[in-house]
C-alpha cells in the first residue's frame, strides 16, 4: 500500500511538472510575462502537481493499491480478478476507471501541453528572426532543443502510456511491459540533464573521455611504481623518462579527444 501510494503520488507528478515548466517558458518568452506576473500563477502550477496526490488518497480509501506483477499500484486483489470471470475481487473492483483518471489523463494532457507549448515557442522565435531579418541559427537551436525535450518526454512516458492502455483496455499483465516501464521511467532525470546542459554530450564523447581517464590512471600507476622501486640516480632518471612519456601520451590523447 505504501509503495502504491508513493508511485502514484510522485511518479505521475513528474510529467505534470514537465508540462508546467514548458508553460512557464512559453509565458516568459512568447507572451513576455514578468516575474511578478509569473509568481501569481506559480501556485497554480504547483497545485496541478497535487492531482496525483488527490487520486492516491482516493485509491487509498477504496483499497485499490494492491500487488501487480512486480510492484504495488492500482490493481484488483487477488491479481487478475478483474479480468477473470469466475474470480471475485476482494479489493479493487474499480481499477479500470481509476487507472484512466489517475494515470492516463495526466499523461495525455501533459504530452499535449509539452508538444503544443514547445511548438508555439519555436514558431515565435522563428517569426522574431524573420522580422528582424537575422540569421535563423538561433531559431534552429531553439527548435532542436525543443525537439530533444519532446523526444526525451516521449521516450520516457510513451511505454508507460501504452502499458496503461494495454492493462486497462486489453487486460494485459505481461512481465516484459513492466520491465520496460521500470527501466525507462527512472531515466527521466538523466535525459532532462542532457537536454538542459549547454553542450550535448554524445555517447562517443563519453567513451573517449573514459579512455583518456583510464590512460591517465595507468600512467600514474606506472609512475608510482617506478618511484617506489627507485633506489639510485639511474632509477630516478628512468622514472623521469616514464613520466615524460606518459605526459606526452596524455597530451596526444587530449588533442585526439578534442
Amino acid at each position: 500500500t505504501a509503495q502504491g501510494f508513493a508511485v502514484q503520488t510522485f511518479t505521475i507528478a513528474v510529467p505534470i511538472y514537465n508540462a508546467m515548466l514548458c508553460l512557464y517558458f512559453l509565458l516568459f518568452i512568447r507572451y513576455n510575462w514578468n516575474e511578478e506576473r509569473l509568481r501569481k500563477v506559480e501556485p497554480l502550477m504547483h497545485g496541478m502537481a497535487l492531482y496525483p496526490l488527490a487520486f492516491a488518497i482516493a485509491c487509498l480509501q477504496k483499497e485499490l493499491f494492491n500487488p501487480t506483477t512486480s510492484f504495488c499500484w492500482i490493481s484488483g486483489y487477488p491479481l487478475g480478478c478483474v479480468e477473470s470471470v469466475g474470480v471475485d475481487c476482494l479489493r479493487g473492483k474499480e481499477t479500470k476507471m481509476f487507472r484512466i483518471l489517475a494515470s492516463g489523463v495526466p499523461l495525455a494532457v501533459s504530452f499535449v501541453t509539452v508538444v503544443v507549448s514547445m511548438s508555439m515557442l519555436c514558431l515565435f522565435v522563428y517569426q522574431q528572426e524573420i522580422r528582424s531579418q537575422r540569421n535563423n541559427d538561433h531559431s534552429l537551436q531553439v527548435f532542436f532543443q525543443a525537439c530533444r525535450y519532446v523526444a526525451a518526454y516521449v521516450f520516457i512516458w510513451a511505454p508507460t502510456s501504452i502499458f496503461t492502455v494495454l492493462t486497462t483496455r486489453y487486460n494485459y499483465n505481461g512481465f516484459t511491459g513492466l520491465i520496460i516501464v521500470s527501466m525507462t521511467v527512472p531515466l527521466q532525470g538523466v535525459f532532462n540533464a542532457m537536454v538542459y546542459s549547454k553542450s550535448t554530450v554524445s555517447f562517443s564523447d563519453l567513451i573517449r573521455s573514459f579512455k583518456r581517464t583510464i590512460l591517465q590512471l595507468c600512467c600514474r600507476g606506472v609512475i608510482s611504481y617506478d618511484e617506489s622501486s627507485s633506489d639510485s640516480d639511474d632509477d630516478v632518471s628512468e622514472t623521469y623518462i616514464g613520466e615524460t612519456r606518459c605526459s606526452s601520451v596524455a597530451k596526444i590523447s587530449s588533442v585526439a579527444v578534442n
